[in-house]
């Protein structure tokens, strides 16, 4: 399941790995269903008390076998994917008006780095293309370091109901891959304020 995009979403399932996306993903309240585990000291922190979820202790080396990490950290979570509902912005900490929209992202290390780097900057909320490599890819959650579980991610959007999750009374602002602008400057809205990210296929208008 962890490496097989159409299955984790058949059963809408996410395979974490490592204790600081464990602890991240519990932290919002996601649905917990089993932890492996490979030393118990790996549960320290976790508030496994108060969850109904299996523990399952194996071998070390099982780890080993289908881990994505050369060293893996002896821990894994199979949740439930969290909603966005879930994520919930610390009113102590507000965040900036900023949306972020990830379009034609295929890199999963790129697209995790960017997720992260909007989480540390306290974006109010990433929208991601279905031209972009599946959030939820074990790359992702690497680079995107429990980015996933601090900013609010709307993933697999038809780049024409962009958009509808988008306020009519802000900027757009674009970064692109292209070296050129091929005539889109014409076609840009003056509404929207949002950050594009990747090479952007088509504009609407």
């Amino acid at each position: 399941m962890a490496k097989n995009r159409k299955l984790r979403e058949r059963n809408n399932k996410v395979i974490l790995e490592g204790k600081r996306l464990v602890h991240d993903a519990l932290s919002v309240g996601a649905k917990c269903h089993t932890i492996f585990f490979s030393l118990t000291s790996n549960l320290d922190g976790l508030p496994i008390d108060k969850m109904e979820t299996e523990l399952v202790k194996i071998p070390y080396k099982e780890f080993e076998i289908w881990s994505g990490l050369s060293t893996p950290q002896g821990i894994v979570g199979v949740f439930t994917k969290p909603s966005y509902d879930m994520i919930k912005t610390d009113v102590s900490d507000p965040c900036i008006p900023l949306t972020l929209v990830c379009d034609n992202i295929r890199d999963p290390g790129n697209l995790g780095t960017i997720l992260r780097a909007a989480a540390a900057a306290n974006c109010e909320k990433i929208l991601v293309t279905r031209g972009c490599v599946d959030i939820w890819d074990p790359k992702v959650l690497r680079a995107g370091a429990g980015a996933h579980f601090h900013t609010p991610v709307t993933n697999r959007i038809a780049w024409p109901e962009v958009p509808n999750y988008l306020d009519a009374d802000t900027s757009l602002y674009i970064a692109d891959t292209f070296n050129q602008t091929d005539g889109r400057e014409d076609a840009l809205p003056s509404c929207y304020t949002v950050i594009w990210t990747g090479q952007c296929s088509q504009l609407w208008s």
